[in-house]
């Protein structure tokens, strides 16, 4: 089984379990990247980090390629019980080629990160979709 399907597999069973509090198992998780891109590869993205501890400071960097039809990147963190967004406005091929949001004090979950690029009228123009996961610290979750 390759690391990306054993992430798949033990992200999965740890959604599965609704525990509260998280917790790797021996040979569990891999740090592996977890990346879809769903159109053409205008964005790249890297999630620090994959696997962490909570309450997690989880960093988000996109690379954008420049087009003058980039107006926002919107980026959406969701577990099913724990869920933020955030948008960063693009000045067309302009706009910085990388851009980073933070999100803190994460929880313990099971995280998808959707992000995505659209244009002036809000059509996509291009969408990834990353995974990580926030395990519980010794003390720290009830």
């Amino acid at each position: 089984m390759t690391s990306i399907a054993r992430a798949y597999a033990a992200a999965g069973l740890l959604v599965a379990a609704a525990a509260p509090c998280l917790a790797l198992a021996a040979g569990g998780l891999q740090a592996s990247g977890i990346h879809d891109q769903e159109t053409e590869p205008a964005l790249r993205a890297h999630v620090r980090p994959r696997i962490g501890q909570a309450p997690a400071v989880v960093i988000i960097e996109v690379l954008v390629e420049p087009a003058s039809e980039n107006r926002f990147l919107d980026f959406v963190v969701d577990s099913g019980d724990y869920y933020r967004s955030s948008r960063v406005q693009l000045t067309g091929a302009a706009a910085p080629r990388v851009s980073v949001v933070e999100f803190r004090a994460v929880p313990a979950g099971a995280y998808d990160v959707l992000i995505s690029m659209s244009g002036e009228a809000g059509q996509v123009r291009g969408r990834l979709h990353e995974r990580f996961v926030v395990t519980c610290s010794a003390g720290r979750c009830q």
